[in-house]
C-alpha cells in the first residue's frame, strides 16, 4: 500500500489547528453574567448583580457582586474533580438543593456569607473544572443567589467567537486531512485497476 503524501502547505494547515486545540485547555477564560432571572424563570427588567466566571483551567472562581439587597446563599453547579473549595468566610456548607431555579450541586448558606454581605468570591480547585448548567424554561442557569431581592440566577451569554475559532480551526484541518486521504484512496484504486 503506497504511503499518502501530505503537501507541505496541508502539513502546516494541520499542525497550526492541532496546536491551536491542543493549546485550548489552557488558555485562561473569564466572562461575567448578570443575575437577571426571576425564580419564576422569567427575565428581570434590570439585574441586580453579577457573577464573574474566572477558569484556568485548573480553578474555577466565581465572585457575586450585588448592586442592590444582601446574600443569604449561593448555589452553582461545579463539574470535575474538585480538590479544594476556598472563599473568605472559613469552612463552606457544601451540598446539593433544589430550588425553583433548579437543581444544584454545591450550596452555600447565610452562615458562610455572612449576614449583610454584598460580595462572595469562591474558587474551585482541581481538574477538568466545568460550570455545569441547570436548564429552567428554556432559560440556561450555572448560578443562582438567595438575596434580599429574592432568589435570582443568571443566564449565561453566547459562547464569544475568540473561545470558539480554535475549535472551527481544528475541525477544518481534521476534514482537510480527511478529504486528503479519501483522494489518495481512490487514486490507489483506479491505478491498481
Amino acid at each position: 500500500m503506497p504511503k499518502m503524501k501530505i503537501s507541505k502547505q496541508s502539513s502546516l494547515t494541520i499542525v497550526f489547528a492541532v496546536a491551536l486545540s491542543a493549546g485550548l485547555p489552557n488558555i485562561g477564560h473569564a466572562a461575567t453574567y448578570s443575575l437577571d432571572v426571576a425564580s419564576n424563570g422569567s427575565i428581570l427588567a434590570s439585574p441586580v448583580g453579577s457573577v464573574n466566571i474566572t477558569d484556568t483551567g485548573t480553578t474555577l472562581t466565581y465572585q457575586f457582586s450585588l448592586t442592590s439587597g444582601t446574600l443569604s446563599a449561593v448555589y452553582m453547579d461545579v463539574g470535575g474533580n474538585v480538590s479544594g473549595v476556598t472563599d473568605g468566610f472559613g469552612t463552606s456548607n457544601l451540598g446539593s438543593t433544589t430550588n425553583a431555579l433548579g437543581t444544584f450541586l454545591d450550596t452555600f448558606n447565610k452562615p458562610v456569607l455572612q449576614q449583610g454581605a454584598s460580595t462572595v468570591t469562591v474558587t474551585f480547585s482541581g481538574s477538568n473544572l466545568v460550570a455545569d448548567y441547570t436548564l429552567l424554561g428554556g432559560i440556561q442557569i450555572f448560578s443562582a443567589a438567595n438575596t434580599s431581592n429574592g432568589l435570582i440566577g443568571d443566564a449565561p451569554p453566547t459562547t464569544p467567537l475568540p473561545a470558539a475559532l480554535p475549535l472551527f480551526a481544528g475541525g477544518l484541518g481534521v476534514l482537510g486531512l480527511l478529504s486528503r486521504r479519501k483522494k489518495a484512496k481512490k487514486a490507489v484504486a483506479i491505478a491498481a485497476a
